[in-house]
């Protein structure tokens, strides 16, 4: 990715965002279960990808998804009030695989350090338990 498309895709980002905790009126979309995670544009600035973190199951992901492509149009024009392109890009959406990865990985890591703080505890108390009592 240039600095150009980084740019204009953190501007599509924040754009979109606002558009979507403005509400989109199809009853399948929740605002506070979706995050933009990151938007992708191509070279040409025609297309722009937008990976996204859904909470909640399967269907409740694929709901989401569907009212979001079904909208696509209304979002595009509603984004680029705001910005000045040429041309609007083209929005797919997609789940951020990658972000789930990060997120399940952090889990995993988090789960490891409490295991560890309470084996480290519990040999600290068994260390305390263990020393002589002073008789003086």
């Amino acid at each position: 990715m240039t600095r150009r498309t980084e740019r204009v895709g953190n501007l599509l980002r924040n754009s979109l965002g606002d558009v979507l905790l403005r509400g989109l009126a199809d009853p399948r979309f929740d605002a506070v279960t979706t995050t933009i995670t990151r938007v992708e544009v191509t070279e040409d600035l025609l297309t722009a990808k937008v990976f996204l973190s859904i909470r909640g199951d399967q269907k409740h992901i694929n709901r989401t998804l569907a009212a979001l492509r079904n909208a696509t149009g209304h979002l595009q024009s509603k984004m680029i009030q705001g910005i000045r392109l040429k041309h609007t890009p083209r929005l797919q959406f997609s789940i951020d695989e990658q972000y789930q990865k990060t997120m399940d990985t952090l889990a995993i890591l988090s789960d490891v350090s409490r295991e560890l703080r309470e084996a480290d505890e519990k040999r600290q108390s068994q260390t305390d338990s263990q020393e002589p009592e002073d008789l003086s």
